[in-house]
Protein backbone atom coordinates (compact mmCIF):
# COMPACT_ATOMS: atom_id res chain seq x y z
CA UNK A 1 0.00 0.00 0.00
CA UNK A 2 1.31 3.46 -0.90
CA UNK A 3 0.06 6.98 -0.35
CA UNK A 4 2.04 8.73 -3.09
CA UNK A 5 1.28 8.83 -6.78
CA UNK A 6 3.04 10.41 -9.77
CA UNK A 7 -0.31 11.35 -11.34
CA UNK A 8 -3.72 12.74 -10.59
CA UNK A 9 -7.09 11.56 -11.81
CA UNK A 10 -9.96 13.22 -13.63
CA UNK A 11 -13.33 11.58 -12.94
CA UNK A 12 -16.22 12.75 -15.07
CA UNK A 13 -19.71 11.16 -14.89
CA UNK A 14 -22.27 11.66 -17.66
CA UNK A 15 -25.92 10.76 -18.09
CA UNK A 16 -26.59 9.97 -21.75
CA UNK A 17 -29.95 9.02 -23.20
CA UNK A 18 -29.95 6.00 -25.52
CA UNK A 19 -30.81 8.17 -28.54
CA UNK A 20 -27.61 10.20 -28.00
CA UNK A 21 -25.17 7.33 -27.37
CA UNK A 22 -23.70 7.16 -30.89
CA UNK A 23 -23.12 10.91 -31.01
CA UNK A 24 -21.68 10.88 -27.48
CA UNK A 25 -19.23 8.07 -28.34
CA UNK A 26 -18.13 9.72 -31.58
CA UNK A 27 -17.55 13.06 -29.87
CA UNK A 28 -15.89 11.53 -26.79
CA UNK A 29 -13.42 9.67 -29.02
CA UNK A 30 -12.51 12.89 -30.86
CA UNK A 31 -11.90 14.72 -27.59
CA UNK A 32 -9.97 11.78 -26.11
CA UNK A 33 -7.80 11.55 -29.22
CA UNK A 34 -6.98 15.25 -28.98
CA UNK A 35 -6.20 15.04 -25.26
CA UNK A 36 -4.07 11.92 -25.74
CA UNK A 37 -1.67 14.02 -27.84
CA UNK A 38 -1.20 16.66 -25.14
CA UNK A 39 1.76 16.85 -22.74
CA UNK A 40 1.06 15.18 -19.41
CA UNK A 41 -1.65 12.83 -20.65
CA UNK A 42 -1.20 9.26 -19.38
CA UNK A 43 -4.40 7.38 -20.26
CA UNK A 44 -8.18 7.50 -20.24
CA UNK A 45 -11.03 5.01 -20.05
CA UNK A 46 -14.74 5.38 -20.67
CA UNK A 47 -17.08 3.14 -18.67
CA UNK A 48 -20.80 2.45 -19.07
CA UNK A 49 -23.10 1.46 -16.25
CA UNK A 50 -24.22 -2.15 -16.15
CA UNK A 51 -27.49 -1.73 -14.27
CA UNK A 52 -28.39 1.67 -15.74
CA UNK A 53 -26.81 2.14 -19.14
CA UNK A 54 -27.59 5.87 -19.21
CA UNK A 55 -24.73 6.36 -16.77
CA UNK A 56 -21.22 6.81 -18.18
CA UNK A 57 -17.97 7.56 -16.41
CA UNK A 58 -14.73 8.92 -17.84
CA UNK A 59 -11.54 8.18 -15.90
CA UNK A 60 -8.30 9.82 -17.01
CA UNK A 61 -4.78 10.08 -15.61
CA UNK A 62 -2.58 13.16 -16.02
CA UNK A 63 0.92 13.87 -14.76
CA UNK A 64 0.08 17.39 -13.60
CA UNK A 65 -2.87 19.68 -13.05
CA UNK A 66 -1.08 22.35 -15.07
CA UNK A 67 -0.79 20.09 -18.14
CA UNK A 68 -4.46 19.17 -17.89
CA UNK A 69 -5.56 22.81 -17.51
CA UNK A 70 -3.39 23.84 -20.45
CA UNK A 71 -4.87 21.08 -22.63
CA UNK A 72 -8.48 22.08 -21.89
CA UNK A 73 -7.84 25.81 -22.33
CA UNK A 74 -6.96 25.61 -26.03
CA UNK A 75 -9.25 26.79 -28.83
CA UNK A 76 -9.16 23.25 -30.28
CA UNK A 77 -10.50 21.70 -27.06
CA UNK A 78 -13.21 24.35 -26.88
CA UNK A 79 -14.15 23.63 -30.51
CA UNK A 80 -14.28 19.86 -29.90
CA UNK A 81 -16.43 20.19 -26.79
CA UNK A 82 -18.82 22.85 -28.07
CA UNK A 83 -22.38 21.44 -27.86
CA UNK A 84 -21.02 18.19 -26.41
CA UNK A 85 -23.85 15.69 -25.85
CA UNK A 86 -24.63 15.24 -22.19
CA UNK A 87 -23.35 17.38 -19.38
CA UNK A 88 -20.34 16.08 -17.52
CA UNK A 89 -19.37 16.90 -13.97
CA UNK A 90 -15.55 16.74 -14.10
CA UNK A 91 -13.63 16.62 -10.83
CA UNK A 92 -9.90 16.28 -10.19
CA UNK A 93 -8.58 13.88 -7.56
CA UNK A 94 -5.23 12.96 -6.09
CA UNK A 95 -4.52 9.35 -5.22
CA UNK A 96 -4.44 8.97 -1.45
CA UNK A 97 -4.16 5.20 -1.13
CA UNK A 98 -3.24 2.58 -3.70
CA UNK A 99 -3.35 -1.13 -2.96
CA UNK A 100 -1.74 -3.61 -5.32
CA UNK A 101 -1.71 -7.41 -5.20
CA UNK A 102 0.80 -8.86 -2.75
CA UNK A 103 3.91 -10.32 -4.30
CA UNK A 104 4.75 -13.55 -2.49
Amino acid sequence: MTTESPYFVLMNPFVIEETAVDNFLDRWKLVADYLSQQPGFIETELHRGLSDQKHWFNYAKWTSIEDFQLAISTPEFKRLTDNFPGEGQPRLYSVQVKISPSKN
